[in-house]
């Protein structure tokens, strides 16, 4: 209980008077339809994004509900309206003000009984609307229900506590993602009884706390009187020096007390409501005061998170985050329970079988497709956006879920370091997924290497199949850049020797099966289907005749399996499977993202490196695969990238360049002209770094507005969620709209036409040369009946050429196609183009060298 806690430290100034001000930034308001006509344009007193409650008035219409949540969504707030149960005369006018709120885009509501003595129809309480189903039938699956922290005064206790659990069942069944808010009360003491309470009780449901703005003590005392809460609003008559010589009263003391009990070892997290008794606009003064002093990264940032903006000039610093654990990740995002998990610690989990629903039509989720153009060792942030616009979505109302590819770790020691996100878009515990994570590029290394041993040890005992050395393609791999090992000699049995070598296990055919494996079956026969020689007659050796595709599928078994983590605003993130896009298809999981789907209402994801790649590989591979279709499009662009493909060289970077931006367009313009070839018009990110100018990022949006494309400028870096409200508004209203993805080929294309078609279509390619050898290679494939498989260009991505130092958008060059893989297990061909290699080197100075731990075992650096 709370009065047997101690403080864990005396709570700095500093740190206190930063907590005052996330809560003010993330606050949400209650506004009646009645005070909102009278009031002018929103945008002059809260921030875009502001969740802003509409209680239902006795006397008033639902109509007058429904056109002020009209009004607040097109003024860029979050409507929050109240559906009063006693109210609701029938299940129709139910399902009549559930459309009302659709048709006006409200995507979140809050329960409430209403003021009224005897229900005017079936519902006699909110768990009897709850339990209808009419809630969920028409979409809502963003609830919020009300707590009493000074009770009811017509319902006991022990009736309240009753009604919560029964709610938390609720939500956990139907997979709602549930909050409380809480009448309003004046005393702290009140309210963190209570919160202490209900997580006593096991309740893990995030909380909303109460509170009154600013207004006259006769205001207040006569809501207090309205609503019964008299046993706080007492305690106002005892303050003389604040009530009677003053005769106003702030919530700042009572803020104060809440914000220094949130910082006690134990304590739950919680925001706040303010109710605007004394008016919206000395609300709006007061939260603005509490807000005032925390600078955002640039002035075009209209909405801020609850985190303090990072400045400019720490762009490599690790940013702390108080974690949550991943059991209350699964049930309050995504409605999963505990028993549904295996937790690794206390923040990272996989989803097992049952927790894994495939999407169907009573969860439609919308899938979102995050890319970019070309990169540059500038950084596009791709990554980061995504993890930004799905923190973004959560502020709007939306349950969404982000899926990501886990880190290898040859990029981390290698040249690029981690791949969590940056600044106040990341996923975390970023340490832990950055290094072995749950151990599933180790199951893949160990599964492949299992086969490989298994194949020169098939040859060693007599080679029963007849395998010819020479024909064999199968490398040994593992989870590092390593050049010394690409080519080796292997010794087989007496004398005999083949030429063998070790690619980075992110170019593993096995990574590729995880990742598009819909279950455990599926799992086992692409692992048995794959290639791995062939015999002296030509014929293919695969995985299932040398019985080891069981014992492979036995070590991935758990791989197979999603890994749930959080992003720093704690909503949900998969990061689950880790092919390179350059060498491999590049996309996450399907099991990640069909789980994801059947979770969420939008599932943002990434493709890796640019378009013509990961984009690419994505649908003509992944969605042709899966019968997956992105429902929008966002194409990550930076005014740095946009200067390199221009010319300008990295270190001059920083100086403003206009010119240069337009210079580097062609390369953004050929992406929107590639991702229209299948049916998408994207939307183009311009995600901001601190060096860029209004100029610069104007000339990203004319070169947009060029090409008939929405372009949104996302600050996301450094305001997280907040940062990015205007980008997810925006992919909001693209997923609305009908697609019609197209693949870029048919089937029964021969392949040698379908790399032709990639090439020229969407590299820009005059011509494309074929090896002798991988042209005999391809006619095989065809022979053996592979022809109808999906192509997967391997090539550099720096440049829609394979020449990297080819930036913008080069055309009339000649695609050379130096070797082709048979990967029948993932179903896909893989074209080797140029200089590409499977297993990368490590540079001059590798990020290794800057990495270690501190004194208390913390990894830093990374």
């Amino acid at each position: 209980m709370r009065a047997s806690l101690e403080r864990s430290a005396t709570t700095p100034e500093a740190a206190l008077l930063d907590a005052l001000r996330a809560l003010a930034r993330d606050a949400s308001v209650e506004l009646s339809p009645r005070q909102l006509a009278a009031l002018g344009p929103l945008g002059d007193y809260l921030p875009r994004g502001t969740p802003v409650y509409v209680p239902f008035v006795p006397g008033a219409t639902w109509g007058e509900t429904s056109a002020a949540c009209r009004r607040l969504r097109a003024a860029g707030m979050s409507p929050v309206p109240h559906l009063p149960a006693r109210w609701l005369a029938s299940t129709a006018q139910l399902d009549d003000w559930l459309a009302e709120l659709a048709e006006v885009q409200v995507r979140e509501l809050l329960l409430v009984a209403g003021d009224r003595a005897s229900a005017a129809g079936p519902y006699r309480d909110t768990l009897d609307v709850l339990d209808s189903g009419r809630v969920v039938a028409a979409g809502f699956r963003r609830v919020g229900i009300t707590g009493y922290p000074e009770g009811h005064p017509s319902a006991p206790t022990a009736d309240l506590d009753a009604a919560l659990t029964r709610k938390l069942e609720y939500a956990v069944a139907t997979g709602t993602d549930m909050w409380i808010t809480t009448q309003f009360t004046f005393a702290p003491a009140h309210a963190i009884a209570w919160l202490d309470r209900i997580r006593d009780r096991g309740c893990t449901l995030p909380v909303r706390v109460g509170l009154p703005g600013p207004a006259r003590l006769r205001t207040l005392l006569s809501f207090a009187a309205r609503c019964g809460v008299t046993a706080s609003a007492r305690m106002l008559t005892r303050r003389p020096s604040v009530v009677r010589l003053l005769k106003r009263w702030t919530p700042d003391a009572l803020l104060r007390e809440l914000v220094e009990y949130r910082g006690m070892a134990g304590s739950p997290a919680f925001d706040i409501h303010v109710f605007t008794f004394g008016g919206l606009p000395a609300t709006a003064r007061w939260l603005r005061g509490l807000r005032a002093d925390s600078a955002t990264r640039h002035p075009r940032a209209t909405v801020r998170s609850g985190l303090a903006p990072l400045r400019a000039t720490e762009p490599g610093r690790e940013v702390g985050a108080a974690l949550r654990p991943v059991v209350e990740i699964a049930q309050q995002r995504l409605g999963v329970s505990p028993d549904l998990l295996t937790p690794y610690g206390h923040y990272k989990a996989k989803l097992t079988t049952g927790a894994v629903r495939p999407p169907d039509a009573s969860t439609p989720g919308k899938l979102v497709l995050v890319t970019a153009m070309s990169p540059t060792p500038a950084g596009e942030g791709k990554t980061t956006t995504s993890i930004g616009l799905t923190d973004a979505l959560n502020r709007l109302g939306v349950r969404a879920t982000v899926c990501l590819r886990e880190p290898s770790l040859g990029p981390c020691f290698g040249r690029k370091g981690g791949a969590t996100g940056g600044g106040r878009a990341q996923v975390a515990p970023a340490a832990d997924i950055n290094l072995h994570f749950n151990g599933d590029l180790h199951a893949v290394s160990t599964a492949n290497n299992l086969l490989a041993a298994a194949l020169d040890n098939h040859i060693h005992w007599n080679n029963e199949l007849d395998v010819d050395p020479a024909t064999i393609s199968w490398s040994r791999v593992m989870d590092l850049n390593d050049r010394a090992l690409r080519e080796i000699d292997l010794h087989l049995r007496g004398d005999a020797r083949r030429a063998g070598g070790f690619d980075i296990t992110a170019a593993s055919e096995v990574m590729a099966v995880l990742c598009l494996a819909r279950d455990h079956a599926d799992l086992v026969r692409r692992l048995g289907a794959m290639v791995v020689a062939f015999t002296r007659a030509g014929q293919p050796v695969t995985a299932r005749e040398l019985q080891v595709d069981g014992a492979m599928a036995a070590l991935l078994t758990e791989a197979l399996q999603p890994n749930l983590v959080q992003t720093l605003e704690g909503n949900a993130a998969f990061v689950h499977g880790g092919p390179f896009a350059n060498i491999a298809h590049g996309c996450s999981s399907l099991a990640a993202t069909r789980a994801a789907l059947g979770l969420s209402e939008v599932v943002v994801t990434e493709a890796g490196f640019g378009a013509d790649l990961g984009a690419e590989k994505f649908l003509d591979i992944k969605c042709r695969q899966s019968g997956l279709r992105p429902d929008a499009v966002v194409l990550v662009c930076t005014v740095r990238a946009l200067k390199m493909h221009a010319g300008v060289a990295r270190a001059d970077l920083a100086e403003p360049d206009p010119g240069a931006v337009r210079g580097g367009a062609p390369n953004l313009a050929r992406h929107i002209a590639n991702l229209r070839r299948f049916g998408v018009t994207p939307v183009v990110a311009a995600n901001r770094f601190a060096t860029d100018t209004d100029d610069e990022l104007s000339a990203v949006e004319a070169v947009a507005r060029e090409h008939d494309v929405r372009c949104v400028v996302a600050n996301h870096w450094a305001d997280g969620g907040a940062g990015a409200t205007a980008l997810a508004r925006t992919v909001l209203d693209q997923v609305d709209q009908p697609a019609r993805v197209e693949l870029l080929y048919p089937d029964e294309m021969p392949l040698r036409e379908k790399i032709e078609t990639i090439a020229r279509h969407i590299h820009g390619a005059g011509d494309v040369s074929f090896g002798t050898s991988a042209a005999r290679r391809l006619e095989e494939f065809e022979r053996l009946g592979y022809g109808h498989l999906p192509v997967c260009i391997a090539k550099t991505q720096y440049s829609f050429s394979t020449d990297p130092k080819a930036l913008g958008a080069p055309v009339g060059h000649v695609l050379p196609v130096r070797e082709v893989r048979l990967c029948a297990g993932a179903g896909f061909v893989v074209a080797l183009c140029g200089e590409i290699l499977t297993m990368p080197g490590l540079p001059r100075r590798p990020a290794a060298a800057d990495i270690g731990i501190d004194d208390a075992g913390r990894v830093i650096g990374l």
